[in-house]
C-alpha cells in the first residue's frame, strides 16, 4: 500500500472529494482482484465452490457494496466463474490472511454462498474431519470483473481510496486503552485482515497518549475534532473510532465515522466473537466510503475530456502518463490530440463524467491538477471516429454529456509529477 500526499493546487480537489482542506491523502490498493477463502481440501468441487466464493468477495471489495454479489445479473458469472480466474494456489493458514477457526465451529460451513450480503450456511464440500484446513488464493482478471459489473450496472470504486484511520478505545473491567501500532494485539490483526478483504486502506495510531496522541477520554466522549486531528498527522483523511466494552468474551461497540465535509454515521455491534464485532466495524466504514466514492460507469464512452499534461520531458515520461490513464476503469480510448514543446494533449474517450474522471485522478500522486477549461476540440470535426474491431471495446458517442457539443471538449490540465 502506496500513501500518497497532494499538496497546494490539488487542495481544490480535495475540497471537492470532501476530505481535509489542503492537504488529501489517499492510498493505492493493490489487491483488489484477489482474495483469500478457507477450503478442507483440494478437490476439484470444493475448489469450484470456492472460487465463487472468492468471485463473491471480489466483487463486495471492487463495488464497495456487501450486496453486489446477489445483483441478479450476475448469476451467469458464478457459472462461469473459471473465465474470471486468472492464478489460484493453495496456502497454509500460517501464509494466509485467514485466522484458525475455533474449535467448537469446526463442523461449520467454510465456504460463504456468494450473493449474501453477510456469511450464511453453505453444505460443506468437505470438513475438517476429512481434510485439512487452508487457503485458497484466488487472482482474478480485472478488466473481466469490471466489464460484467458495469453491465449489470453495479458501480466501481477505484484503485486509489481514501485512507482511514481507525481509533479502537477498549474499556475492560480493569483496564482502558487506545489500541495502537506497535501492541502486536490480535485485535489489530482481526481489523488490518477484515480491511484487507474490503480493500480499504487502514491505519492504526503510532503515538501514545503521553506522546501527544489522541487521548482516551476525547474518543470516549466521540470528539470529531481531535478524531480528525489524528487522522491528519497519521496521514488519514477518514477516521473510524470505536468505543469498545468488554465483559468477559461479550463486546459491545459503539462505531462513528468521520470525514471533514460529511455527516459522521453511528452504528453499533455486539457480540461473543471478537472478529465478527470487529469486523462488523470495518465492513459498516467501507459500505460508507464505497457509496461515496465508487461510481457508475458505461460500457459506452459518450464523454470526450481533454488531458494536457505538461513537463513530458522524455519518452518514458509520456509512457508513463499513457499507461496510467488508460488504467483508469473512467477511461475508454485514449489518443494524443497534440504535442507542443514539453507538453503532450490527449483526447480521452470517457465511460463517466468529466467530474467523476477529475475526482479519480485527484486521488493519484501521477499527476497534479492545473485550472482546467472549455476549449474548441481540434479534432473534434476533422478527426475520423475512435472506433474498433473489437466488439468489446466502447463505442464513442456524438454528444458529450452536461451539454458539451461535439466541436467543445472540457480541457483537464496537469503537471506531471516525477
Amino acid at each position: 500500500m502506496k500513501t500518497i500526499i497532494l499538496w497546494g493546487k490539488a487542495a481544490i480537489a480535495a475540497v471537492l472529494l470532501g476530505v481535509m482542506p489542503g492537504v488529501l491523502y489517499a492510498a493505492d490498493v493493490d489487491s483488489l482482484y484477489e482474495t483469500e477463502v478457507r477450503v478442507f481440501s483440494q478437490s476439484a468441487a470444493e475448489r469450484q465452490e470456492a472460487l465463487r466464493t472468492a468471485l463473491a468477495e471480489v466483487m463486495v471489495k471492487v463495488t464497495g457494496q456487501r450486496t453486489a454479489p446477489a445483483t441478479s445479473g450476475l448469476a451467469n458469472a458464478f457459472r462461469q466463474v473459471d473465465q474470471f480466474v486468472q492464478q489460484y494456489r493453495y496456502r497454509s493458514l500460517a501464509e494466509s490472511k485467514l485466522m484458525p477457526l475455533p474449535v467448537a465451529t469446526l463442523a461449520q460451513p467454510a465456504i460463504r454462498k456468494p450473493g449474501s450480503a453477510q456469511s450464511a450456511p453453505q453444505p460443506p464440500v468437505a470438513s475438517p474431519a476429512t481434510g485439512k484446513e487452508q487457503a485458497l488464493w484466488v487472482g482474478f482478471d480485472s478488466m473481466a470483473v469490471n466489464k460484467v459489473l458495469r453491465q449489470a450496472g453495479l458501480p466501481l470504486w477505484g484503485q486509489s481510496r481514501p485512507a482511514m484511520l481507525i481509533v479502537l478505545a477498549v474499556e475492560e473491567p480493569s483496564n482502558r486503552y487506545i489500541l495502537l501500532a506497535d501492541s502486536g494485539s490480535e485485535l489489530q490483526t482481526i481489523l488490518e485482515a477484515r480491511a484487507w478483504w474490503r480493500g480499504v486502506p487502514l491505519m492504526v495510531p503510532q503515538r501514545a497518549e503521553a506522546d501527544g496522541g489522541i487521548r482516551f477520554l476525547e474518543a470516549w466522549n466521540n470528539s470529531q475534532e481531535p478524531l480528525l486531528r489524528a487522522a491528519a498527522h497519521e496521514r488519514a483523511n477518514v477516521a473510524l473510532l470505536g468505543r469498545a466494552t468488554r465483559q468477559g468474551v461479550r463486546w459491545r461497540v459503539r462505531w462513528t465515522l468521520f470525514q471533514s465535509g460529511e455527516e459522521p454515521l453511528q452504528w453499533e455491534s455486539t457480540g461473543d466473537s471478537t472478529v465478527d464485532v470487529l469486523g462488523e466495524g470495518v465492513d459498516g466504514a467501507a459500505d460508507a466510503l464505497g457509496k461515496r466514492f465508487a461510481q457508475l460507469l458505461t460500457d459506452k464512452a459518450s464523454n470526450t475530456v481533454l488531458i494536457t499534461v505538461t513537463d513530458i520531458a522524455t519518452l518514458d515520461n509520456y509512457a508513463k502518463v499513457l499507461r496510467y490513464l488508460r488504467s483508469l476503469d473512467e477511461v475508454a480510448v485514449v489518443n494524443v490530440s497534440q504535442v507542443y514543446a514539453n507538453s503532450v494533449t490527449f483526447r480521452v474517450a470517457a465511460r463517466s463524467s468529466t467530474d467523476t474522471l477529475r475526482r479519480t485522478i485527484a486521488l493519484s500522486k501521477k499527476l497534479s491538477p492545473v485550472v482546467s477549461t472549455v476549449i474548441a476540440d481540434p479534432l473534434a470535426a476533422s478527426a475520423p471516429q475512435m472506433t474498433t474491431t473489437d466488439p468489446d471495446s466502447a463505442q464513442v458517442d456524438d454528444v458529450a454529456p452536461g451539454g458539451v457539443s461535439p466541436a467543445q471538449a472540457v480541457e483537464l490540465k496537469y503537471q506531471l509529477l516525477q
